[in-house]
């Protein structure tokens, strides 16, 4: 959650060790603990994970699109609200591809 935050997004353009630490981290971090335990991970573990990972991409889309002013200084506000967009066609994408798994 730390890396989500627009000051921290703005730190790692503007310090390199913060975006040596963010490279590092987040693969260290999230992706390898993931990996190694989602084969063992149950259904409704892996429904609770997959869903919070959707809904946390439309807040985000939500926040992005909705705000008025730039939340990171080091881009404008027509990539802000360019990420908004992608954002939430990638939470559509993910509901479309979810449901179409399901059935």
């Amino acid at each position: 959650m730390l890396w989500m935050v627009p000051r921290m997004l703005d730190e790692s353009l503007d310090l390199p060790w913060v975006e040596l630490a963010k490279f590092t981290s987040i693969p260290l971090l999230i992706g390898l603990p993931l990996a190694l335990s989602w084969p063992r991970a149950g259904f409704v573990l892996r429904a609770a994970v997959l869903v919070e990972a959707i809904a946390t991409t439309f807040r985000l889309a939500w926040l992005y699109l909705a705000s008025p002013v730039r939340l990171c200084s080091s881009y404008l506000l027509d990539d802000q609200q360019r990420l908004g967009q992608g954002l939430l066609a990638l939470g559509i994408a993910l509901c479309v591809l979810l449901s179409c798994k399901l059935m």
